[in-house]
């Protein structure tokens, strides 16, 4: 250390480490600054906003239960089945190539069915449901043939594939779902012929 001496002819101590503590004390005014220590306040709470929440999805449809789904898929096929063997032999021209082809995509649609129906002990209905009776009764007695056939697959067809669709992406049997999209391909290959 050295002495400096001031005007009035008194002996200052000046020490070599005055700047490192001028550093440390403002550096201890600050950090005190901003914790609001100084004052013994905290700073104000920013005032909460209601930020907008994202809208919410709508809750997922309960799954299709699988008896339900496979009593109307089976009910469908064994209509488009006895609709195509009457169509075969009532039809002419571009309705029998129509009806050969729809009975065998419902041929394969009924075995994919049955062998996923006997895995889980379900059983394909032999009986028609009352409106498939009505829609056979109809083309039996049609004058019209052609006309009322091809009027009936048109009706019938996007029914069966939205069905199928539907059960293929969210119905409640993991063994039913694959038979439902491979179904649900070939009622729309099906319905690919009616347009020709």
């Amino acid at each position: 250390m050295r002495a400096a001496i001031h005007d009035n002819g008194e002996d200052v101590e000046k020490s070599t480490f005055t700047p490192i503590l001028h550093c440390a004390l403002g550096a201890l005014i600050l950090l005190l600054c901003a914790s609001g220590c100084s004052t013994g306040e905290r700073p104000p709470a920013r005032p909460a906003t209601a930020e907008p929440r994202p809208p919410q999805a709508a809750p997922a449809p309960a799954a299709m239960p699988s008896t339900r789904y496979f009593a109307e898929a089976t009910a469908i096929d064994l209509f488009q089945l006895r609709a195509a063997d009457i169509a075969l032999h009532r039809g002419s021209g571009r309705v029998r190539t129509y009806a050969l082809e729809s009975k065998r995509q419902h041929q394969a649609i009924s075995a994919q069915m049955s062998f996923a129906g006997r895995y889980l002990d379900l059983l394909p209905s032999r009986v028609l449901p009352a409106e498939y009776e009505q829609m056979l009764a109809t083309l039996l007695s049609a004058q019209d043939f052609n006309a009322v056939y091809l009027d009936q697959q048109r009706r019938l067809g996007p029914r069966a594939l939205r069905l199928h669709t539907d059960y293929a992406r969210g119905g409640a049997s993991p063994t039913l779902r694959p038979v439902a999209k491979f179904a649900a391909s070939a009622v729309a290959s099906e319905m690919k012929l009616l347009d020709r």
